[in-house]
Parts: structure tokens; C-alpha cells; sequence
């Protein structure tokens, strides 16, 4: 979370060894298994790292993909979201998203009850009218060593709105993200980590940083990685310490 709040809004991070094994084990997992269990480990070592001081937040993995061997990358420097990008459009973004996140606090029994409490037991009214956004971040994790198309990202204070335009993700897709401008006169910092291992993860302000993926020799080379974004909310109405129900402790990143 300190990442968020630096200048960067960006780092390379390394995992705990009980983090790293706990994700080695699911590798022959199918890809919906995967993306289930590693949803739950990953939400509960994000959640030990912040509790003591931030006890009311809710951590919501949005997905959890797998990419072996991918061949095709994104390579337009973009933002994820836009900068203002709330709940109520997370809930409207095509695909599973929204799914995924509703299945997640509908998994709370303290969420649970507030929506009882004050929506009637309407699990997405309370979402968007009770809860608010702190934090829209993405994680992503090498597989194996990055020996081809590694990410490059600039700071967050080189994003700024007036280099910034607003485009879909894909052509046809109803996802809107924020493409950085080419600029004659002022030129971007670029950082990169080259042989990238699976220890490491690179985490981001969602909302606020830019990176691609950068070809790197002849481009023929392939790169597995696990992405997953992240969002944390905090509700409006006093709530019990801890939003999520009791599940096995991990360490922290």
C-alpha cells in the first residue's frame, strides 16, 4: 500500500517464501480452480499486510488470470481505469468483473449484515451507495523468468490529464482506458526490470500509472504471469474490525 502513496505509484516488490510456495501449489490447477484459490490466498496476504492500521478496508480481488507462454501483448503505453473510475463503474465493466466482485463481498458476513441492515439485504445497493474506494491497484507475477516482453511503466506525475486520452481497451470493448500521448518536446522516464523472477511482483496505482509491455530482441519470445487487479474499500457505516470472515492467517508481502 506504501507503493500507492509514493511519488511512483509503482515498484517491484518481493514475496514472502510462504506467499511464493502457497502460489507454486496451485500451478496444475484448471484455470478456474486457479483463479478461485489464488483469489483467496492473495486477498488474505494483502489484508494481513494492512489490518493494524487500516482494520474497517475491504480487500476485493477483481480477477485472477493466468497466462502461459502468451505470445500476443499490449503494447500502447495505458492506464488501467480511468482517474476516476468509482464502483459503480467497476460494476458496469464488461466480462466477469463485476461478478467476481460482488462474489467477494457477498462472501462477508459483516458485509452481509450491514446490507441487511441498511439495503435490505441488497449486497450490490449497499456496494454503491455505502462503500468507498481507497485504493484501485494491479498486481502482476512472472511465471518463470521474464526473458521476453518485459513491462515498462512511468511515474504517476508523468500521467498527467492534459497527456492522457481516453480510448477503448480493445477495439469493439465498452472498457475505457487512458492511452498516454506522444510528446515532441517532453519525453517520459521509462522503468523496467529485465530476467524478472517469480518471486518478484510489480504492483501499481490502477488509476493513475502507465506501463506496456516492451519487445525486446527480435520480439519472437513468449512470457508466462499471473495479473491480478485489486480493489480496496472502506464502508461508510460503522462496521466490525475486520470485513472478512475468519479464514487461515498468511504472512505478509
Amino acid at each position: 500500500i506504501k507503493t500507492l502513496d509514493s511519488s511512483k505509484e509503482f515498484e517491484v516488490s518481493k514475496m514472502s517464501e510462504q506467499l511464493k510456495t502457497q502460489i507454486d501449489t496451485l500451478k496444475k490447477l484448471d484455470h478456474d480452480e486457479f483463479r478461485s484459490q489464488f483469489s483467496k490466498i492473495f486477498q488474505q496476504a494483502i489484508y494481513e499486510g494492512i489490518s493494524d492500521h487500516h482494520p474497517s478496508w475491504i480487500v476485493i480481488p477483481m480477477t485472477a488470470e493466468r497466462f502461459v507462454e502468451q505470445a500476443q501483448y499490449f503494447r500502447l503505453a495505458h492506464i488501467d481505469f480511468l482517474s476516476n473510475a468509482g464502483i459503480e463503474d467497476l460494476l458496469k465493466h464488461p466480462g466477469k468483473l463485476p461478478v467476481q466482485i460482488m462474489e467477494f463481498l457477498a462472501q462477508s458476513e459483516q458485509v452481509k449484515s450491514a446490507a441487511l441492515k441498511h439495503c435490505n439485504g441488497n449486497v450490490e445497493q449497499y456496494a454503491l451507495t455505502m462503500l468507498t474506494v481507497d485504493h484501485l491497484m494491479n498486481t502482476w507475477i512472472p511465471i518463470e523468468p521474464v526473458q521476453a516482453w518485459p513491462l515498462v511503466f512511468t511515474p504517476a506525475d508523468q500521467c498527467c490529464m492534459i497527456r492522457t486520452m481516453i480510448g477503448q481497451a480493445v477495439p469493439g470493448s465498452d472498457h475505457q482506458v487512458q492511452f498516454l500521448v506522444r510528446s515532441e518536446t517532453i519525453q517520459n522516464d521509462w522503468y523496467t526490470r529485465w530476467n524478472m523472477q517469480p518471486y518478484e511482483m510489480y504492483v501499481w496505482n490502477s488509476r493513475s500509472v502507465a506501463h506496456a509491455a516492451v519487445k525486446i530482441g527480435d520480439g519472437k519470445g513468449k512470457r508466462s504471469s499471473i495479473a491480478c487487479p485489486l480493489l480496496i474499500v472502506h464502508p461508510n457505516d460503522d462496521l466490525s474490525p475486520s470485513v472478512l470472515s475468519s479464514s487461515p492467517k498468511y504472512d505478509t508481502l
